[in-house]
């Protein structure tokens, strides 16, 4: 019985009319054995929910998390915080800021919420998100959308996106970077360009570039090839800051043909032939 019970119990008593000594005595006992039965449920749920907390290990005081050592904070970080796929990143048609999305990853999901704990765990937590993950821009605009969001001291922790590429048919106009607002931009060479030339990551060093397909635009025959002004682009945030030693790693998705000779030798690059995505 529970308190909603008794509430009713008072509220609609069994003889309202009776007005006797002995019908309020009556209803005073079963009140009373309805507040007996509450008060049972009552120590029986407290107790379950006590060795429950014993169980599962739940503490009345705050796990003590921060005095880990900073390598096993490291690790539940990167456990919560990474993916082995590219994380997508799109935004909404209300040029609302960029977002995540996450529904190809059902086995292993991101836990960004940790990073809103304190001002302490945000700072280690962001630095393990943003270093350890690849980001995938589907557009030049998000990317660009993406740079903002995140703020200086994230786009320094950065190091590995890939991005889409599309390659129109000789019918289409492509408009100049320069003449158009960047939330027009397409997922083309000149204006990946520009996106890429004015971004400020400083610590790139590991890009995917994803031939994309669709057959309402028409693709040209032949192969498929880096421009030079995307390339150089690439060369660009690849030698921002970089020290020596440190591997560059390219890797080009659904192109066809050699195209290894046109980058720097130093540059490990990846080709993989296969279906264009769609």
């Amino acid at each position: 019985m529970d308190l909603t019970h008794i509430v009713n119990l008072l509220s609609n008593p069994r003889d309202p009319i009776s007005t006797t000594k002995e019908s309020f005595i009556e209803e005073n006992l079963r009140l009373r054995r309805a507040l007996c039965a509450l008060t049972r449920n009552f120590i029986s749920t407290s107790s379950e929910l006590s060795l429950t907390r014993k169980v599962l290990g739940i503490y009345k005081t705050a796990f003590p998390f921060l005095q880990l050592p900073r390598e096993v904070r490291d690790q539940i970080y990167t456990y919560a915080l990474t993916i082995p796929e590219p994380i997508v990143l799109a935004a909404s048609p209300l040029e609302l800021p960029v977002f995540l999305t996450l529904d190809n990853f059902p086995s292993q999901q991101l836990v960004p919420n940790l990073c809103l704990a304190n001002k302490k765990i945000q700072a280690e937590a962001n630095e393990i998100l943003y270093s350890k993950n690849t980001f995938h821009f589907p557009n030049p605009s998000d990317l660009y959308r993406f740079e903002e969001d995140i703020g200086p001291i994230n786009r320094t922790f950065i190091h590995s996106i890939s991005i889409d590429l599309l390659f129109p048919s000789d019918r289409r106009v492509i408009p100049h970077p320069d003449l158009i607002a960047n939330c027009d931009f397409q997922p083309v060479s000149p204006h990946w360009s520009k996106v890429l030339d004015t971004s400020r990551f400083m610590l790139i060093d590991d890009i995917t570039v994803n031939v994309i397909s669709s057959t309402e635009l028409g693709f040209p025959e032949g192969d498929f090839y880096i421009s030079r002004g995307l390339k150089e682009a690439i060369r660009d945030i690849f030698e921002r800051d970089q020290k020596e030693g440190e591997v560059r790693r390219l890797t080009l998705r659904g192109f066809y043909g050699q195209v290894n000779w046109r980058f720097p030798k130093k540059w490990i690059v990846k080709l993989e032939e296969g279906e264009m995505i769609g």
